[in-house]
């Protein structure tokens, strides 16, 4: 059975500690569960219950394991790295893999063995205790999806009889396009609405599923991009290329819309009145309730 890789970061990556079993290990890795809080309510006459919605409660974790080292320096130097990890002014991920991370809170400072000969120049121990607020594991690369789509026309092999011209792709005449989300809860996502080579008024995406719609009552230049982020926390709606606030923009019907567990269908749209057209993307993270 493949050994898993783990590894606890900064927030930025720019800090990172490996158990590679050379100069930190692990002895514990306690990522606990999730707590689900059920509401429900019960019909006169009616067997059982009915449950009208799931909330997800936070997740413990504990990591217990040793720093390692050959010289009094090298022991001063690797924790020094550990501690600028642990923070609790500050979050950090475990990362499992390369692939998934948990963005772990700490509870307390980082806490060393007193015991003499599990704190010393060869070996130390330490503890980590944080809580998850979003308890589900995420993915390390964020899938990115194309709702104006584009077809490839270029593909190898490839056969161009010297002279003609021929195309690279071609822009989709359908104004719908099917989503998968791999994850097991729904997402937040990031949705970018741009103009290219003129006027784009009142861009809108829609889930087609649901009916749901988020619109944007402003009219972009050619060029200008807005950026609308629709995660639990994080509900933002910018000009990425003014850099101003844009919520106001955003009209009173508008849903801040999820990306849904499986296979949805999302439908992009604006005013005829607009001269340009419309760059649509979306960005998600898949979450998974365990790795």
């Amino acid at each position: 059975m493949r050994r898993r890789k783990y590894a606890i970061t900064n927030l930025d990556g720019t800090v990172a500690v490996n158990f590679d079993n050379k100069t930190y290990t692990k002895s514990k890795m306690d990522l606990g569960s999730i707590d689900a809080s059920l509401s429900s309510y019960v019909g006169a006459g009616q067997a059982g219950s009915t449950i009208t919605s799931r909330n997800y409660g936070t997740r413990d974790v504990a990591i217990e394991g040793y720093v390692l080292a050959d010289t009094e320096e090298e022991m001063r130097s690797r924790k020094a790295t550990l501690q600028k990890v642990i923070v609790p002014t500050t979050d950090f991920y475990l990362v499992i893999d390369d692939k998934y991370r948990l963005r772990i809170t700490a509870t307390s400072t980082l806490q060393y063995e007193t015991a003499w000969y599990l704190n010393c120049e060869m070996l130390t121990k330490f503890t980590i205790e944080g809580t998850c607020p979003n308890p589900f594991f995420e993915t390390v690369q964020e899938q990115q999806a194309n709702i104006t789509g584009w077809i490839r026309d270029f593909h190898f092999p490839f056969s161009n009889p010297v002279g003609t011209k021929f195309t690279f792709g071609h822009r989709s005449t359908s104004k719908i396009v099917d989503l998968r989300n791999e994850s097991e809860v729904e997402t937040g996502m990031t949705v970018t609405f741009k103009a290219v080579a003129g006027t784009i008024v009142n861009p809108s995406l829609m889930n087609v599923n649901t009916g749901e719609k988020m619109t944007i009552e402003a009219t972009l230049e050619s060029g200008e991009e807005v950026a609308v982020s629709t995660g639990y926390g994080v509900k933002s709606c910018r000009n990425t290329t003014t850099g101003e606030n844009w919520l106001q923009h955003m009209s009173l019907d508008s849903t801040w819309l999820q990306m849904p567990v499986g296979l949805s269908s999302f439908r992009y749209d604006y005013d005829e009145s607009s001269t340009g057209t419309l760059e649509c993307d979306v960005n998600y993270t898949p979450q998974l309730i365990e790795v």
